[in-house]
């Protein structure tokens, strides 16, 4: 198994705690199959480019799975739009002491932006052409490009987290730093899974 089927299988496939799945954005010749996509990701993304990402984040056990369904569109929305190839879980396990949820998200996502060219697999993940851009590969988003790439992904993903949060009328808020950073001595608990 590749290192995305792997991923693909942890996120969509034989997990109890499975609350949904779903792909958008995939190009046409993946057929509508992140498996199709992200194999052909990892066998021609050129040698120094990063094939995809996967992230997890974890949403607010206050929040009930219609109101987490809903964060998580908005989620998906604001990071891939309608260009971005991502594949996308939402799992709800139980903590391991078992009590409470812990409700979280695992994408997969391409800074391949999926246009209107049509590329073969292989001409998909080539260097891009801004002269020719049918002669090259699919551009990548620069948003995952720049050097505060991640923290700016963090806020964004907090940002959203909060006004869902203020919205079911709730007090907690989420901070995109880490607890490291904010100078909380504080371990997560551990997954059951």
């Amino acid at each position: 198994l590749t290192a995305a089927d792997r991923q693909l299988r942890y996120v969509r496939e034989g997990r109890e705690d499975l609350v949904c799945a779903m792909s958008r954005n995939l190009p046409a010749w993946a057929e509508n199959n992140p498996h199709t996509y992200f194999r052909a990701a990892e066998c021609y993304e050129r040698v120094n480019g990063v094939a995809f990402e996967e992230w997890k984040v974890t949403l607010p056990h206050e929040l009930s799975h219609r109101q987490n369904l809903a964060l998580t569109r908005d989620l998906v929305e604001a990071i891939a739009g309608d260009r971005l190839p991502i594949t996308y879980a939402f799992h709800d396990p139980p903590t391991l002491r078992g009590t409470r949820q812990q409700p979280h998200l695992h994408l997969l996502i391409s800074a391949r932006q999926n246009d209107a060219q049509a590329r073969t697999p292989e001409q998909h993940f080539r260097r891009y052409n801004r002269a020719h851009p049918e002669r090259g590969g699919a551009q990548k988003d620069d948003a995952f490009r720049h050097r505060g790439a991640i923290k700016a992904h963090r806020v964004l993903i907090s940002d959203i987290l909060n006004v869902h949060l203020e919205y079911a009328g709730q007090v907690a808020r989420v901070h995109p730093d880490r607890l490291e950073d904010r100078q909380l001595d504080r371990k997560p608990e551990p997954k059951l899974l």
